[in-house]
């Protein structure tokens, strides 16, 4: 699951990086997306017709939403997911909050209560910014969530101007990804044609047929670079089976 401290840190380029990585890495048969962002469900466009997608509004799970959906109706999305697919990434919408808490802790109880033969390994990837704003949500989210890797990413700037993040819970992990920068003239390139990276990367221009659409040379060569830094950014978090945190954190 991919949340954040607040809209516009960048979750759905986490998604869409992720799903290609898990593409790559175990094949796309074994990939599926939840988008729960029902206002601007981008990662779903993406990835519509190219692998099990669904996109809802996860707003509706709130006890005031007009149109509030149950907790029933999300298990069965859920359950459905997990049943056709080896790997479901879910984006969230934006910003964590008190009531999103909730939400948490009903797709925590949902996978949970996932009966088979293999059990359900539950990770949850925290989306940053350089500002503190929602930073205080890490403690709460550290008890509910054992595999929980924060994600500082870098189109805000360097490692280093995480100064709140990095001074106050930074140690209490023990892997923080590193989320590499693309340009977001080829992220725009890419939810505007609805391809996946690696489609985007092989995507040709020839004199048989033209494609005006298709991206220069060293626009698919950005995205191919940064494709192979966020397969190693989320080297641990795919394959990791022990818990992220230290010893927790202690909410100050």
């Amino acid at each position: 699951m991919v949340s954040g401290n607040k809209g516009g840190v960048g979750k759905s380029i986490v998604s869409v990086g992720l799903t290609q990585t898990l593409i790559n890495e175990c094949g796309k048969d074994t990939v599926a997306v939840i988008d729960g962002d029902g206002r601007t469900p981008d990662v779903y466009r993406i990835c519509l017709r190219k692998m099990p997608a669904r996109a809802l509004d996860f707003r509706r799970l709130r006890p005031d939403s007009p149109q509030n959906m149950t907790e029933d109706e999300y298990f069965d999305v859920i359950h459905n997911m997990l049943r056709a697919s080896d790997h479901v990434v879910i984006n969230t919408p934006d910003g964590a909050d008190d009531q999103l808490m909730g939400w948490f802790d009903s797709t925590l109880q949902c996978t949970e209560s996932m009966s088979g033969a293999e059990p359900i390994m539950f990770k949850f990837l925290f989306v940053l910014n350089t500002i503190e704003d929602g930073l205080e949500y890490l403690p709460a989210l550290a008890d509910r969530f054992q595999m929980l890797y924060p994600v500082r990413n870098l189109h805000f700037g360097e490692v280093d101007r995480f100064k709140t993040f990095n001074h106050n819970a930074a140690g209490a992990f023990r892997h923080v990804i590193d989320f590499p920068a693309l340009g977001g003239f080829e992220f725009d390139r890419i939810k505007a044609l609805k391809v996946l990276p690696q489609a985007y990367v092989d995507l040709r221009r020839s004199r048989q047929q033209p494609q005006p659409i298709a991206p220069t040379v060293l626009s698919r060569q950005r995205v191919q670079n940064w494709l192979c830094a966020a397969h190693e950014a989320f080297y641990h978090p795919i394959y990791d089976d022990l818990s992220n945190l230290k010893q927790g954190i202690v909410d100050e």
